[in-house]
């Protein structure tokens, strides 16, 4: 073997062996977003020096907390930044009331500004009907998820359950709704509203 193949070789095995070792478990999406700095009061956690240290913060997610829904928008907490000081804390702008309160408080979802408090505020009317004891299915993301208008809430093991249908259309998102929010939450913010 030559010493370009046996290179090649070891970064293939370095780069599995990064993606085995940074694989996720129960609760990813959230934890992955609290590794970006939002989650939990919007405190922007340290990342590791070895990467250049700060917190990058994304924009385009959303949330809805005792009753205001707020976006996220880009921005960049420095190393230095100690929690609770201000500045220290990824960038959050309030876009709405809830008349009604949140479908689930602290729920961070990846919504357009345009629909987040349609689909993050309790609404007067479903947009769904509950399946109880729905037909099970396989799943790849551990979460709730929506394809073709049906909800499914996806467990540890791959192994996935319909929870219910949306009366109009699924809303989309990138990463599935956390598993531990209420399953009429869940059904409330992925169906498409009026």
């Amino acid at each position: 073997m030559s010493k370009a193949s046996n290179a090649g070789t070891l970064r293939g095995f370095c780069f599995l062996s990064f993606l085995v070792l940074t694989g996720c478990s129960r609760g990813c999406g959230a934890r992955w977003l609290a590794d970006k700095g939002v989650g939990e009061e919007g405190r922007a956690k340290k990342a590791s020096p070895f990467l250049g240290g700060g917190t990058d913060c994304p924009a385009g997610l959303a949330r809805c907390s005792e009753g205001a829904v707020e976006v996220s928008r880009a921005g960049f907490v420095e190393p230095t930044c100690k929690a609770g000081e201000k500045g220290c804390a990824c960038p959050w702008e309030r876009v709405d009331e809830c008349r009604m309160g949140c479908e689930s408080d602290d729920l961070v979802v990846d919504l357009p500004r345009e629909t987040a408090a349609k689909q993050l505020c309790k609404a007067a009317e479903s947009a769904f009907s509950t399946i109880q004891g729905g037909s099970t299915t396989r799943c790849e993301l551990f979460g709730y998820t929506c394809s073709d208008g049906v909800v499914t809430r996806c467990g540890a093991g791959g192994e996935g359950r319909i929870v219910g249908r949306c009366h109009r259309a699924c809303v989309q998102v990138s990463n599935p709704v956390e598993d531990l929010v209420e399953e009429s939450a869940a059904l409330g913010v992925l169906c498409e509203r009026l």
